[in-house]
């Protein structure tokens, strides 16, 4: 099975039907096997370095309040391991991202705030293409325009990293937001009016997804995830 990279930039006021957009692409490949990855940005959290990530980590490693350090390592680690004994080894790096006190790994050496960004980033990209060598991955990114900047520097480099991956991303936002990537062969965006949902194609690219309300071109189910 081969997922077609494509980034897809879902642009729209409030209300005017960006979830259910997704949704509805959603169903039409439910039945295709895939992993889908939610990450949601909150008003509240604009300054708050990689907050939807952490916050999807912590959903999906299922960490309830009254959990000790050692037990959320456990659980953190059965996560990581769906990828791949490689991403184990950023178990630390993880550790540290969602504040979990341990003494099992080696100390991290003192590094600068800038030099720990990097390496989180780079070992939640491994993560993502390993996840993708075991079957194709959906990510939706919602309300996009309230990302915080750590987070913005990740979504960045995982578009320019995944043109060769089983990755399709969805990344919902308001038109106040401008997105930094609409020159990437593999971006396409959707502008969702009350007239219609309207496409702006990449010069490399032509790409069609069936939508509510729209005279494009559909794509028969299974034609990004084949």
């Amino acid at each position: 099975m081969e997922l077609l990279s494509i980034v897809a930039l879902l642009c729209g006021e409030p209300g005017i039907g960006k979830s259910r957009v997704t949704k509805t692409w959603l169903d039409l490949i439910a039945d295709e096997p895939h992993i889908v990855i939610r990450y949601q940005c909150s008003p509240h959290h604009t300054s708050s370095p990689f907050y939807p990530i952490i916050n999807q980590l912590k959903r999906a490693a299922h960490f309830e309040r009254e959990d000790t350090p050692d037990l959320k390592l456990g659980k953190l680690e059965a996560v990581l391991s769906q990828a791949g004994a490689a991403t184990l080894a950023d178990a630390r790096l993880y550790a540290a991202l969602l504040s979990i006190p341990t003494d099992k790994f080696k100390s991290l050496p003192d590094l600068t705030p800038q030099r720990q960004r990097e390496l989180t980033i780079a070992a939640l990209l491994r993560q993502l293409r390993d996840l993708a060598l075991t079957r194709p991955v959906v990510i939706v990114f919602e309300d996009a325009h309230w990302i915080d900047s750590s987070t913005f520097e990740l979504l960045s480099r995982c578009i320019a990293s995944i043109k060769a991956a089983r990755v399709f991303v969805v990344i919902s936002f308001r038109p106040e937001f401008f997105p930094t990537w609409l020159d990437e062969s593999h971006v396409t965006t959707l502008r969702l009016t009350n007239r219609g949902h309207h496409f702006w194609r990449s010069r490399k690219q032509r790409v069609a997804m069936r939508t509510p309300r729209t005279d494009s071109q559909p794509v028969r189910r299974g034609s990004f995830v084949r």
